[in-house]
């Protein structure tokens, strides 16, 4: 860390800013909060957000520094923007009913939304509109219908792909994907947002575009984007690591992952401490810490090197693995239950993630200015989404594919952490006592082995 003083800053504002943070700590919810539950309630507030749910529109409300979400059976031709009063009955959010169900409180108080509003009567105060937002939840919209047509219920999982809107999808599908670990992919993350970010600022600068031309390219583009699909603490994260690794092309610095994600964790837990209990945190930045902690310990270990097929192969799922075990204990906290094959599944997932996002965004694109070439590109995307499909299912029939485990506890937990750390330093000890070739020693004889018995 000595060349990395940044990083140091960073995490000394961290310690101090959670210090004052549970000094400060209050009840999650205020006590007149807590007591207007089942009551009638009359609110005032300005409509900052909207979907469109099976249920019915729902729209997200601000009154002073509380938010509100309000939802409906019937469309209303309210805008973002507008100054709404609701008549309704509030309800709080519930508590998970069974061990590693979902918290919907504890989600939507992370976001600063204290309970929903059941409308009997609403009246527009200001009919003033935020023509930016606006627009960009009509896009949304419009793009999440032409999925549909086009590709029928693969159309709803690049619906929560490309736009973070799953409304659409059926429950079987988001349970498929979630018992087989790659429930990430249905979630606007990082991967996504930096896909397109990093995609348009390559394109620019092989077009022959200075940096700053191609960084203000992606930028304008990639904001927006990030905005209209919801603007996620992942996508958050993945937008302020552009902004800095753009900042670094521009400048001709060399660019830091590590100071990186340490500034995007100072800035969004500085101004939202609470993100810290935000699942999609913990995995977006845990992910994002793996990757670089097992890139520095590839590089020391082998000065990133490939021999051979074993080489290859463990390249290509390094990073994965890293991954895995970081966040292992934060899938086990939320969930009480691991896909036992993930880790497998996850290898050709993630990769063919590329060719899903990029058809997709061709496709979607055509549907604007050469409609028969859309087709082509979404039957690329929907082929590799049916393949996920049933890849899942055929994982699913393998033996012990679900471990259950229950709540692991802090204690096991930390101990998980504490052998992680010493295996780390053992490995890098252990480079510096022997050599760059133990490392590949025990695998090496293996795939050797493994490629002499299928060449026979």
């Amino acid at each position: 860390m000595k060349n990395r003083p940044l990083v140091m800053i960073c995490l000394v504002f961290l310690m101090i800013r959670y210090v004052i943070f549970w000094v400060g700590a209050k009840e999650e919810l205020p006590p007149e909060v807590l007591r207007m539950d089942g009551e009638t309630v009359r609110v005032t507030g300005q409509i900052y957000k909207r979907e469109q749910r099976e249920k019915g529109p729902t729209w997200y409300l601000r009154s002073e520094d509380r938010g509100y979400i309000v939802y409906s059976s019937t469309w209303s031709g309210y805008k973002i923007g507008n100054t709404i009063t609701v008549t309704g009955t509030f309800q709080l959010f519930e508590r998970p009913s069974n061990p590693g169900a979902f918290d919907s409180r504890s989600y939507y108080l992370n976001q600063k939304i204290c309970g929903r509003i059941l409308p009997e009567s609403i009246e527009v105060n200001d009919t003033t509109i935020q023509y930016g937002k606006e627009w960009l939840a009509r896009l949304r919209e419009q793009w999440k219908d032409e999925l549909l047509t086009r590709m029928g219920d693969e159309g709803a999982v690049l619906s929560g792909i490309l736009l973070g809107d799953k409304s659409g999808l059926e429950p079987e599908t988001k349970e498929l994907y979630q018992k087989n670990g790659i429930a990430h992919l249905l979630a606007v993350s990082g991967l996504h947002v930096s896909f397109i970010g990093l995609m348009l600022y390559r394109l620019m600068r092989k077009a022959g575009a200075p940096f700053l031309a191609g960084a203000l390219v992606g930028t304008l583009i990639l904001f927006p984007y990030a905005v209209m699909t919801g603007f996620s603490v992942s996508a958050k994260r993945a937008v302020l690591m552009y902004l800095i690794r753009m900042g670094a092309e521009v400048s001709g610095r060399v660019y830091d992952l590590l100071t990186s994600l340490a500034v995007s964790a100072a800035i969004l837990l500085g101004a939202h401490p609470r993100s810290v209990y935000d699942v999609g945190f913990l995995l977006s930045f845990g992910a994002i810490f793996a990757i670089w902690a097992g890139e520095t310990l590839w590089i020391h270990l082998t000065g990133k090197e490939k021999k051979g097929f074993h080489g290859k192969f463990l390249a290509a799922i390094w990073p994965g693995i890293c991954i895995q075990l970081l966040t292992f204990p934060v899938l086990l906290t939320s969930y009480f239950e691991f896909p036992l094959y993930s880790v497998l599944i996850n290898l050709w997932v993630i990769p063919l993630m590329s060719v899903v996002m990029g058809a997709g965004l061709l496709g979607s694109l055509c549907c604007l200015i050469l409609p028969p070439f859309a087709t082509v590109f979404l039957w690329i995307s929907k082929l590799v989404l049916c393949f996920y499909e049933w890849n899942c299912q055929i994982m699913l029939q393998l033996p012990a594919a679900r471990v259950i485990t229950g709540e692991p506890g802090w204690v096991r937990i930390c101990c998980y952490l504490a052998f992680l750390i010493l295996a780390y330093a053992l490995c890098w000890k252990k480079r510096e006592s022997l050599g760059q070739d133990f490392f590949w020693l025990d695998f090496a004889v293996f795939w050797d082995r493994a490629i002499s018995i299928a060449a026979n």
